[in-house]
């Protein structure tokens, strides 16, 4: 069976929400998404919200975002202007509206659209987005199950 990476992660989030507007970061057990994992990012607010900490950050997810991640601050990632932006607009968008945000941007270099999923969750304050949980594909958006 075929499922849309996107969809397979937005779906994990929802029933994790237990009730809640977004689930907590302590309910969700990357092992629990190993099909997804290799387009699976997991970013922590720090600074106020001011910048991004790349907790995770899978293989497939940094080759359609044109970085190195895992580890890396969002402010100091040095790719493409453009992709960066839409990537912090998806985070904040996520956050501020603690609601999945669904975004589709180009990345100039490998000539992929690149289609992504940004998905919120609170570190226990169900009015505070702490952590940004994202789903990225590209042109073969589907995997085996």
């Amino acid at each position: 069976m075929q499922h849309d990476i996107i969809q397979l992660a937005t779906n994990y989030w929802g029933g994790k929400r237990d009730g809640q507007r977004m689930p907590t970061r302590a309910s969700i057990d990357p092992a629990d998404l190993a099909a997804v994992l290799p387009n699976l990012v997991m970013a922590e607010a720090i600074d106020g919200g001011k910048d991004y900490l790349h907790r995770i950050a899978g293989e497939r997810a940094e080759i359609l975002i044109g970085e190195h991640m895992h580890g890396e601050r969002l402010s100091r990632l040095r790719g493409s202007s453009a992709i960066l932006a839409s990537w912090r607009n998806g985070m904040d968008l996520a956050r501020t509206f603690k609601a999945p945000h669904f975004a589709q941007f180009e990345n100039e270099e490998s000539r992929m659209t690149v289609r992504a999923v940004f998905l919120p969750l609170s570190d226990g304050d169900e009015n505070l987005a702490a952590f940004v949980m994202t789903a990225l594909t590209d042109e073969s958006p589907t995997i085996e199950e």
